[in-house]
């Protein structure tokens, strides 16, 4: 990222721990589409429907986002692939994931 008032380093430096915020231009998303903010907090369950955890954060790898999921039996990743997620509803706050695809063991939480 750049900016046009920090032209070098030493700039650059003035504006460390800055909070910076910029108007951002509404978006239509497709339907299916939503913002990584709206999956956070959701519901994740198995393909039984027992809870085994939260999505407390999105990131991106390689082409595809990944989940991080904290549950009673620990952190974990969960990619955003139809092998995985056998059900995505975050509007309704749950999307549901096959653990035998992720090779979790989530015996006994």
């Amino acid at each position: 990222m750049r900016f046009a008032e920090a032209t070098d380093r030493t700039a650059a430096d003035r504006l460390r721990g800055a909070y910076l915020e910029t108007d951002v231009p509404t978006v239509d998303l497709p339907a299916d589409a939503v913002w990584w903010h709206e999956v956070v907090g959701a519901r994740v369950a198995d393909t039984t429907g027992a809870e085994i955890g939260r999505v407390v954060d999105v990131y991106r790898a390689g082409g595809a986002e990944v989940f991080v999921v904290d549950g009673p039996a620990g952190r974990f990743d969960v990619p955003a692939v139809r092998a995985v997620v056998t059900e995505f509803r975050p509007h309704d706050g749950e999307l549901v994931i096959d653990v035998a695809a992720l090779g979790l063991d989530i015996q006994g939480q």
